[in-house]
């Protein structure tokens, strides 16, 4: 009897082969290697009381064996940080993280990020507060981040002791006070809610009906949309090279915003540093820090908005938006006006010192603690600088007059104004504030006549 069993079940994994044995599989202990979750696609998110499976957390830096597992913090309060080099408030922050992991017994924080292992010890190597920071670290993460799905950055996730998922929070909760609460179970977090749904930003922002002939395309639509919960703030502009079909999309952007990109057809930017607001209102513009309803403020001035411009309208997309944003903020106008203002120029202070590239496939890159152009315009230097150096608060102008590409490597910290005049120093090079007149978009309140 025993024989002939053995033979069915032989016979039935035979037929059913590798689909078989993953069900047998599927009721072994979940702690052995062979249930080591080796598919991203076996992994789902989580939310909060779900229990965290066993995870094989390779790619560990600061740790002598290279790898970890979840089991390994059983006991311990966990709190995974993911984070990023181009992150400033993570890169700021990670000094006291690693100080909250030495000094509390019961607790472990593990940084998290999906970048390698190169690009994280160059950060690390550069900066001089980041050189005694020798905690363990996960790069090159997919696992955790297909776990745990998120938009912001710096983003933690609490496990307690059991390995169940507590909350979601943001930097304010990750403290010496809070932590011990925790611990004793007289807090509990505030906790973030999980991403509903990640925005793909490169489809249609809104479908209309359905039904039609698959080979009918929109020859010209444009939809505005109010606030929605839980979408970036973003724009991007695609199309053709040849701009014979387009497509612009804002999403949950100010006013300003929609006018400044209408007003720069793609040549210039008008971001908050090259706007004038001459409005009678300039609260329904922008948000005054000194306020505290942000909240109710973004859901009425924060709109989003879709242009999809076939080839019947060539090079027309961005005369179509300002049409479209006249119809939707009647009590506005923009005007282009050259003014004389104070900016950051970059400016060539050595023409003898020769700038030019060796050639090879153009490369261009920021982040926090460096910049390098190979084979590009140096304009992309302004236009990196625009993120980095925003505290600043001033237009950044490309005076250098060098319109052809360069090859440059620029190493310290990219939101420091005198680090940054130092590394372009040896180019002949230079960052400088000055007055020049330079073109400025204004915003007024539109002119209204009287109603007798």
């Amino acid at each position: 009897m025993k024989k002939i069993i053995y033979l069915c079940l032989l016979a039935y994994l035979c037929l059913y082969g590798k689909a078989a044995l993953a069900q047998l599989k599927l009721n072994e202990d979940p702690s052995t290697e062979e249930n080591k979750f080796s598919d991203l696609q076996d992994l789902k998110p989580l939310e909060i009381g779900d229990r965290v499976p066993d995870l094989a957390i390779e790619n560990v830096i600061n740790h002598r064996e290279g790898e970890l597992r979840i089991s390994d913090y059983r006991g311990k309060l966990l709190i995974l940080d993911f984070w990023a080099t181009w992150c400033a408030p993570c890169v700021k922050g990670m000094p006291k993280i690693a100080a909250l992991d030495q000094e509390l017994d019961e607790v472990a924080i593990l940084p998290v990020t999906y970048q390698d292992k190169e690009e994280v010890e160059k950060l690390f190597s550069r900066l001089d507060y980041l050189k005694e920071v020798s905690m363990p670290m996960a790069v090159s993460d997919e696992q955790l981040r297909k776990l745990f799905p998120h938009r912001t950055l710096p983003h933690y996730v609490w496990i307690n002791g059991e390995g169940v998922v507590i909350a979601f929070t943001g930097k304010e909760a990750v403290a010496k006070d809070s932590i011990r609460q925790v611990l004793e179970g007289e807090e509990m977090l505030e906790t973030k809610e999980p991403p509903k749904a990640l925005f793909d930003r490169n489809q249609l922002l809104l479908m209309g009906n359905h039904g039609f002939d698959e080979d009918k395309e929109i020859l010209l639509q444009s939809v505005f949309l109010p606030y929605i919960k839980d979408m970036p703030a973003m724009y991007k502009v695609s199309g053709k090279p040849d701009r014979s079909r387009m497509r612009i999309l804002l999403t949950n952007s100010t006013i300003p915003t929609f006018f400044g990109l209408a007003y720069g057809v793609g040549k210039v930017e008008f971001n908050r540093n090259r706007r004038a607001l001459e409005v009678d209102d300039p609260g329904k513009l922008r948000h005054s820090l000194s306020r505290d309803d942000y909240d109710e403020w973004k859901l009425a001035n924060r709109f989003c908005y879709e242009l999809l411009v076939s080839p019947k309208y060539p090079g027309q997309e961005y005369d179509i938006m300002k049409e479209d944003l006249k119809r939707m903020f009647p009590q506005y106008k923009a005007t282009i006006e050259e003014r004389k203002t104070e900016v950051l120029a970059l400016v060539r202070t050595d023409d003898s010192i020769r700038l030019g590239t060796a050639g090879g496939e153009p490369y261009s890159d920021m982040d926090y603690v460096g910049a390098s152009l190979k084979n590009k315009k140096i304009s992309l230097l302004a236009y990196y600088w625009r993120y980095y150096l925003q505290h600043l608060k001033l237009p950044i102008i490309d005076a250098t007059g060098m319109d052809y590409p360069v090859d440059i490597l620029l190493e310290g910290k990219m939101s420091d104004l005198g680090e940054i005049r130092k590394c372009l120093r040896p180019y002949g090079l230079d960052l400088i504030k000055k007055k020049m007149p330079i073109d400025i978009l204004v915003i007024r309140d539109s002119e209204r006549k009287n109603d007798n």
